[in-house]
């Protein structure tokens, strides 16, 4: 009984690895024709939670915020650095660069997509 348990972990741990490895794909795929600094880009990544659990996604940084905009949005109209940012963050507002001011877009949706590709 104990070699047909371990026998069904490593398959399960096999396959948990594969579809892993498969939504970082997917995730890379979609953001990397969406992002222009490859901030985004560079969050993804798979970390183990657990012995059957994954986890693919960006965790903290940056390019954690650009994936958040790029699937839920960051507004409507223009994002602008005001007063007290300016003189503050000297080499450029976190998240927005060196810009006084970026243009707003809608969000793409593309982790629900994929997790309603796999099940999720």
């Amino acid at each position: 009984m104990g070699v047909c348990v371990e026998t069904l972990k490593a398959a399960c741990a096999l396959t948990i690895d594969e579809v892993a490895a498969t939504i970082e794909g997917e995730m890379k795929g979609i953001v990397g024709g969406h992002t222009r600094s490859g901030a985004a880009l560079a969050a993804i990544h798979i970390e183990s939670t657990g012995e059957f659990s994954k986890f693919v996604g960006g965790t903290g940084g940056v390019g954690t915020l650009h994936l958040y905009w790029l699937d839920e949005g960051n507004g409507h109209g223009r994002i602008t650095a005001k007063g007290r940012a300016l003189g503050k963050y000297p080499g450029g507002i976190p998240g927005i660069g060196w810009r006084k001011s970026v243009k707003t877009y809608a969000g793409i949706h593309f982790v629900h997509a994929i997790a309603a590709r796999h099940g999720g």
